[in-house]
């Protein structure tokens, strides 16, 4: 018999006893009753996902032996209302709502209402049986202990199958024992169970304290310190009168100590307030540190060394009255320019160092030159019927095998030498060289009719400008459509994302999806704005447009072989001065030691 493990909000552990077809409702029940807890205000999760208790052991996915969490539930329900669906062996059925705190033979009381038949009572011999996910009770006994929400219906419909069978005296026995032990695990379990129930809520109260005392000295602090730097002379001011006054006052021995608290608390308030406020415009300069790297980073300028940014003891030099001399003792006057922290970027925050999105987006716009393809005319012209390909064609060769070998070698050598830097700076370098070399883009807009819209665009545009243009030549501009990938993936209709940005540039097919059911081109644009022409036309307006654009390769971010190659002989190097100074303290075994007998000089 396998365990699940249940851990409890005190921090305590659980372990339950489960079989496969035990009920997690029923493991819920006995960790609350174990730890004190209300069963209706908690739930079981494993890895933050939520268990049905309405499922057995075997349905839940859990391996065994596993960890589960109790965690509460964010709205406590003490009843709910349930849809039961009670069906007959006949194969009728009928729907009821009920209570969940109602028993099995609650239930069937009301059912034997609406088939007007009683189905408590029935032939001698025989009792009423429900089943429910697998499980089976029997006898009235088992019926009147069972609640819907004990066999985990808490919420939505569920299906309860009722039949009656015939049992005879044992099995009757044997389920009035199994009742019987059910009532008696209940109450040994439930011993003890308002002791650690107040245990609990005294826990909680004492936590909420200190949750309370916490937030009152923090907010206090903060109040101490905001006071100090508005009034940075209140101390100085408070510390000289209290010694001035204690200096004056200096007539007995007592009166002297009975000062010195006083004094020592002034000056460790001032020596706290000289500590916070030198930590906070520590924290302030390496701040304007880390904009000034990031900054380094983003335009690609080796204007800030690593070897200015630290002092002799290896650590970054954040002080502006310590860098700028050390810096200038080692590198001189014109390095140690670059290190004025306070100078060169006081006023500016990281955001407005960066390049924002929103200032690349192009608002003009360009000769759209809008043209039409009917797809349904070109493609009966230059019909070519297609044959059957071979199966050899499928199959895998030599020449692909080593090809796919290749590919594989380059992309294991791309994995070994790639640099350590971050992804949003390679995500931002892959963006500008997409901006260099996409500088136009083509879309083709598929209609409903097959019939297909050629415009040009710049790939700096919004992606707002493609709905722009389609209401823009649409006959009643009241007419609600989306644009999709050939996936039925829509396209937001976003002001601040570029065609670069949607992955629309170069060139794109977009699919024009209507809300209502047309399918005529003439009933939704206008000709007079557009001009027809054939599939080779398009493609040649399309081809040069699209003679503008450079070749796009993504940023790369490698090592480079002489760098790699340095380092391993610098450590190849260092490995060798390690071994030959270390003095030669090893003494090898002498041949007759290791020698065999007979190899051996008699």
């Amino acid at each position: 018999m396998s365990g699940v493990t249940v851990i409890c909000p005190n921090s305590h552990r659980c372990t339950v006893k489960v079989t496969p077809s035990t009920l997690l409702r029923k493991v819920l029940e006995e960790a609350c009753l174990k730890q004190g807890y209300d069963v209706d205000a908690y739930e079981l999760k494993h890895q933050n996902r939520t268990l049905d208790g309405a499922l057995p052991f075997r349905l839940t996915g859990l391996p065994n032996n596993a960890t589960v969490e109790m965690t509460p539930i964010s709205r406590i329900t003490v009843s709910n209302d349930v849809d039961i669906a009670l069906q007959l062996p006949d194969g009728s059925r009928k729907l009821h709502r009920l209570s969940n705190e109602l028993t099995l033979l609650d239930v069937l009381a009301v059912f034997s209402v609406e088939f007007g038949r009683d189905l408590i009572h029935i032939d001698e011999g025989s009792v009423p049986v429900c089943a429910f996910m697998n499980a089976e009770y029997r006898g009235e006994a088992e019926l009147s202990m069972t609640t819907l929400k004990s066999m985990g219906i808490s919420n939505g419909r569920s299906l309860i199958r009722y039949s009656a069978q015939k049992v005879s005296e044992e099995e009757l026995r044997m389920i009035e024992q199994r009742v019987a032990e059910e009532k008696a695990r209940k109450e040994k379990l439930s011993v003890g169970f308002d002791i650690r129930k107040a245990e609990n809520q005294q826990r909680l109260e004492m936590e909420r304290q200190r949750e309370e005392e916490f937030t009152r000295q923090y907010r206090k602090n903060e109040e101490m310190t905001v006071r100090e730097h508005v009034e940075p002379g209140h101390s100085s001011t408070t510390s000289d009168r209290e010694l001035s006054t204690a200096a004056s006052s200096s007539t007995g021995r007592s009166e002297e100590s009975s000062k010195l608290p006083a004094r020592s608390s002034t000056s460790d308030s001032t020596h706290t307030a000289v500590a916070a406020e030198h930590s906070t415009r520590r924290l302030e300069r390496l701040q304007l540190l880390l904009s000034d790297v990031n900054t380094s980073l983003n335009s690609n300028i080796g204007n800030l060394r690593a070897e200015h940014l630290l002092n002799e003891n290896g650590r970054i030099a954040v002080d502006s009255r310590a860098a700028p001399n050390s810096v200038a003792s080692q590198h001189g006057t014109d390095q140690s320019a670059n290190f004025k922290i306070a100078n060169t970027s006081s006023g500016r925050s990281e955001a407005e160092m960066r390049p924002s999105v929103e200032s690349r987006v192009c608002t003009a716009k360009c000769d759209r030159r809008m043209m039409i393809v009917r797809k349904d005319v070109e493609a009966s012209q230059s019909a070519v019927p297609t044959s059957n390909i071979d199966d050899k064609f499928f199959e895998l060769s030599v020449h692909d095998a080593q090809s796919l070998q290749k590919d594989l070698r380059e992309e294991v050598r791309a994995y070994e030498q790639r640099a350590l830097l971050p992804r949003e700076f390679v995500a931002q370098r892959n963006r500008e060289l997409k901006e260099a070399a996409y500088r136009h883009t083509v879309i083709r807009f598929q209609l409903p009719d097959k019939t297909t819209i050629q415009a040009l665009f710049l790939s700096q545009e919004p992606v707002s400008h493609i709905y722009e243009f389609i209401e823009q030549n649409l006959h009643s501009g009241g007419k609600s459509f989306d644009l999709c990938f050939a996936l039925n993936q829509r396209i937001p209709n976003d002001s601040k994302k570029t065609l670069i940005d949607t992955d629309l540039a170069p060139s794109s097919t977009v699919f024009v999806r209507f809300y209502e059911r047309t399918n005529d081109y003439a009933s939704l644009f206008s000709n007079a704005t557009f001009t027809e022409a054939t599939q080779e036309e398009a493609n040649n307006v399309s081809k040069e447009w699209l003679s503008t654009n450079a070749i796009y390769r993504r940023y790369d971010p490698r090592v480079s072989e002489e760098s790699r190659a340095s380092q391993v002989a610098t450590k190849r190097q260092s490995d060798e001065v390690s071994h030959y100074s270390a003095p030669a303290t090893r003494r090898f075994p002498s041949p007759s030691a290791t020698a065999p007998k007979w190899f051996k000089k008699m």
